[in-house]
C-alpha cells in the first residue's frame, strides 16, 4: 500500500504551521542496542520523505547527540530543511552537571545552541520543552522560550510530557506578556495509554493547541508482532523481543498485563472482522427525527392564579406579560474547535 502524506496536511497550533499527519520520529537514529544504525535511519528518512511527509521530531539527547548529527547530515545531503519542519526538544539531562539539565535558563540556553550545531542549521521550527523538571517556576520557563524565539533560534515553542494545569499556566503567562504562546502539547498517548484523555485534551482545546501524541503504537507493542508469553518461552522472549526484550535495554520498557496483551487482540479481531453495512433504505439519511407527542388538553392544564383586586392580570385575559423591549448585548461565543483524530492531532484557533 501506498501512503502519500501530502494529501493530508494539519495545523500544527494556532499560527498557521502545517505539518504532515504522522511526525517522523528519531529517538531510534544512533549506534547500539535497540537503535537503527547510519544505514537503516538513512533507509527510513529517505522513505519518509519519498511519502511526502514534512516533519521531523528528535532531541538533544537522543542517542547522546547522535540523532541530531544523523538528521543534520541526512537533509544536507537531500537538501530538504527548507521543506522539512524540524523540531527539536530541550531539558532533559545531558550531562553530570548539576545545571546539564532541567528548566533553567541556563540549560536551555546552552542545549539550544548544541542541537543547532548538531542540526547544522540555524534555527529549528519548533522548541519543545522535553519534560518539567518540578523545580522551574512557569513564568521562568516560558520567559527564556520567548527570548529563544524573539532571537530567531526557534520559530515556535511546545511543552511536552507537563500536566494539564503547567499547560494551561504557560498558555495564560504568554497571552499577558504577549509571548510566543505553546503551538501543543506532547505526550505518551495509545491505546495503552490514555491518560491524556482527561485533562490534556480539554486544555488543548481550550487554548488553541495542538496534541502530538508521542508513541502512538506503544513502542510497537501494537503492531502485534510480539506474541504473548503464553505462546513464547522465556529464552525466546530474551531473546527475540526487539526493544520489548529486557536485553535490549530499551529505556521506556513496561510490564505489559494481560490487559495491555488483550489490546492487540482485540484489535486484529476488529480488523478482520467483515465491516458492516448500513440499511439500504437508510443509507445516507439522517436518523429519523423524534417528534414530540401533542396532548389535546395540555394546553389547557395550567396553574390558575388569583387575581388581584385593583390590577388586570394578563394571565387571566388569556395575554403573555409584554417582554421588556431594552436589547440585550448579544453574548460573547467562543467557538472551541474539535481535534482531530490521528497521529498529529490539532486544533484551530479558537474565533471570538
Amino acid at each position: 500500500m501506498t501512503i502519500n502524506l501530502a494529501d493530508d496536511v494539519r495545523l500544527l497550533g494556532p499560527y498557521g504551521l502545517r505539518v504532515s499527519p504522522l511526525t517522523l520520529g528519531t529517538m531510534t537514529f544512533g549506534d547500539g542496542g535497540w537503535r537503527a544504525g547510519e544505514g537503516n535511519a538513512r533507509a527510513v528518512f529517505t522513505a519518509y520523505l519519498e511519502a511526502g511527509g514534512n516533519s521531523v521530531d528528535t532531541a538533544d539527547v537522543y542517542g547522546g547527540g547522535r540523532a541530531e548529527e544523523l538528521l543534520g547530515q541526512f537533509m544536507a545531503d537531500t537538501r530538504s530543511r527548507e521543506q522539512l519542519v524540524v523540531a527539536t526538544k530541550a531539558s532533559a539531562p545531558s550531562g553530570a552537571g548539576p545545571n546539564e539539565g532541567g528548566n533553567g535558563r541556563k540549560h536551555l540556553l546552552a542545549a539550544v545552541e548544541g542541537s543547532l550545531r548538531r542540526l547544522h542549521t540555524d534555527y529549528v521550527d519548533v522548541l519543545w520543552l522535553h519534560l518539567w523538571d518540578g523545580v522551574t517556576p512557569v513564568a521562568d520557563v516560558m520567559a527564556t522560550l520567548a527570548q529563544i524565539v524573539a532571537d530567531g533560534k526557534a520559530r515556535a515553542v511546545g511543552l511536552s510530557n507537563v500536566p494539564a494545569w503547567y499547560a494551561t499556566a504557560a498558555c495564560a503567562l504568554a497571552d499577558r506578556h504577549g509571548w510566543a504562546a505553546p503551538v501543543g502539547v506532547q505526550l505518551e498517548y495509545s491505546l495503552l495509554e490514555r491518560t491524556a484523555e482527561t485533562e490534556h485534551v480539554p486544555a488543548a482545546q481550550h487554548c488553541g493547541m495542538s496534541l502530538v501524541p508521542w508513541s502512538p503504537l506503544a513502542n510497537g507493542f501494537l503492531t502485534g508482532k510480539y506474541p504473548p508469553p503464553a505462546e513464547t518461552t522465556a529464552a525466546e522472549q530474551h531473546a527475540g523481543g526487539g526493544r520489548l526484550a529486557p536485553a535490549a535495554g530499551y529505556p521506556d520498557q513496561r510490564t505489559h498485563t494481560d490487559r495491555d496483551w488483550a489490546v492487540p487482540a482485540a484489535v486484529r479481531q476488529r480488523s478482520d472482522h467483515p465491516r458492516v453495512q448500513p440499511r439500504p433504505d437508510r443509507a445516507g439519511l439522517d436518523p429519523a427525527p423524534t417528534r414530540r407527542r401533542h396532548h389535546p388538553h395540555r394546553r389547557h392544564q395550567h396553574r390558575a392564579t388569583p387575581r388581584q383586586p385593583g390590577r388586570r392580570s394578563t394571565h387571566a385575559a388569556g395575554r403573555r406579560p409584554a417582554r421588556s423591549r431594552q436589547r440585550q448585548p448579544p453574548a460573547r461565543r467562543l467557538a472551541v474547535p474539535a481535534v482531530p483524530h490521528g497521529s498529529g492531532l490539532s486544533a484551530r484557533t479558537p474565533q471570538p
